[in-house]
């Protein structure tokens, strides 16, 4: 009977890996990410064997990302994609159907714009020095946006400016 060296069969692993993901010409990153979160799994599955494992030990991985480590829905969309490729092409197994897994939500950004109504009011409401500052700050912005032909700062061709004087010898 053949005695089985988990270490040996994840060092296989990742040879094929890496042997995968060069013939498909992905760039050096996707092969650093991908071989990282390959070793995280090898990690949290402490050495199991490669050809042990099964769609289960990848779900609670991702689950354990998203739980316990709490990681960023960009960091465990990259998690999965690596491993789904290990999965695939490198131990030739199936990845199983991952939908009802438990995934980071990405946080919603709302831009920071205010309408003209909002700015009036918080011209309003600060005081001097500062309500200066942003006039001449929402005014020149206005000038810019709303003005079909805005101010030029430098009239003229900007080459012809010299910051420094023509040299002077000394008399």
């Amino acid at each position: 009977m053949k005695s089985h060296d988990p270490i040996a069969e994840w060092k296989k692993a990742h040879t094929k890996l890496f042997a995968e993901i060069k013939t498909r010409h992905y760039s050096p990153k996707t092969l650093k990410f991908y071989s990282l979160w390959v070793r995280k799994f090898q990690l949290f599955l402490k050495n199991k064997p490669p050809g042990d494992l099964s769609s289960a030990d990848a779900k609670e991985f991702l689950r354990f990302l998203a739980i316990r480590e709490n990681v960023s829905a960009s960091s465990q969309n990259q998690a999965f994609n690596a491993l789904l490729f290990f999965y695939r092409y490198a131990i030739k197994r199936d990845f199983g159907d991952q939908r009802d897994n438990v995934r980071a939500k990405r946080r919603c950004h709302i831009p920071v714009a205010l309408s003209r109504e909002e700015i009036d009011v918080v011209l309003k409401n600060l005081s001097s020095p500062y309500n200066l500052i942003v006039k001449l700050r929402v005014g020149w912005i206005k000038a810019l946006v709303f003005t079909p032909n805005p101010p030029q700062l430098f009239p003229g061709k900007v080459d012809s400016l010299s910051l420094n004087p023509p040299y002077r010898k000394p008399a």
